[in-house]
């Protein structure tokens, strides 16, 4: 079975997405982390983005300048569309050769893709999991996180599909703006309801 995670920025997809590979014995893949392979000096993404950019957001050994270009991601919408327009093939590829072994290996897949209704990709999974925080909650996380500004989070966030949305379009939603107990409780339930 191949299950997706999603919800907004901040809103704790991983720990809810680690937590259920965990507890189903699967796979788990988290595309943020493949796009950050992709983006790795030399790899296919990093070709395409130095093609486009050239030496723009690179550092002096030619890697890109992660703290710069995130900066600029949460600032500027174009670039972000260009850049999910780059990264975006590359990670669906990577995410159908996973499912490809995990068919072949009798695994189950966890897959963590923020934008998975963004990008139209959620009828590829056989389950989706929506991971729901409110606004206020999100935003303040991620300010502690990534150390930006609450603006360049709620430009962010905007620029997503309404959470509201995404539950209504998701088999299971797990509200993770509370304790994380209850976050690991209601993980337990999805689990046994996946398993019957």
């Amino acid at each position: 079975m191949n299950i997706a995670v999603t919800g907004n920025i901040g809103s704790g997809k991983s720990v809810v997405a680690r937590e259920l590979a965990v507890r189903l014995g699967a796979e788990y893949c988290n595309a943020d982390l493949v796009c950050r392979e992709l983006l790795e000096k030399d790899a296919p993404g990093w070709k395409a983005f130095v093609h486009r950019w050239h030496s723009r957001y690179l550092d002096d050994e030619g890697n890109i300048d992660r703290v710069a270009l995130r900066r600029a991601i949460f600032a500027d919408g174009q670039l972000r569309s260009e850049l999910e327009s780059i990264l975006h093939p590359l990670v669906r590829q990577r995410l159908q050769e996973l499912m490809r072994q995990c068919r072949h290996q009798q695994k189950h897949l966890v897959a963590e893709i923020p934008l998975l209704f963004e990008s139209g990709w959620q009828h590829e999974f056989d389950r989706v999991v929506t991971v729901y925080a409110g606004p206020e909650i999100s935003i303040r996380r991620v300010v502690a996180r990534d150390g930006v500004s609450r603006q360049q989070v709620q430009r962010a966030l905007a620029v997503q599909m309404d959470i509201d949305e995404k539950a209504k379009s998701s088999d299971y939603v797990i509200d993770n703006s509370q304790t994380l107990e209850r976050t690991l409780s209601a993980v337990d339930a999805v689990v046994g309801d996946l398993q019957t």
